[in-house]
């Protein structure tokens, strides 16, 4: 499952936590939560293999992240159009 997170504040962050903390079970349900999308109202990170959940979680504020991009924004997720979930 392939998600896209839009708004990285209290509940984006508390989500990749979330996910990170119950992954193991959720694979023992079929189910491989991939993040391949995280976005703010500037830019984002995005990469189509999977975003590492410790990656986002470690971060002050996501444009502090290593991987962030302005040029990764919601034109960019929706024209990729390579999501099955996306949170808002």
């Amino acid at each position: 499952m392939r998600i896209g997170i839009i708004g990285y504040r209290n509940v984006g962050k508390a989500f990749v936590k979330l996910l990170k903390i119950k992954n193991k079970y959720l694979e023992t349900l079929g189910i491989n939560p991939i993040l391949t999308y995280v976005l703010d109202s500037k830019g984002g990170i995005y990469n189509s293999n999977g975003i590492d959940f410790d990656n986002v979680i470690i971060s002050e504020s996501l444009k502090s992240n290593e991987l962030y991009d302005k040029k990764i924004n919601f034109d960019f997720l929706m024209s990729n159009k390579d999501i099955d979930v996306l949170m808002e």
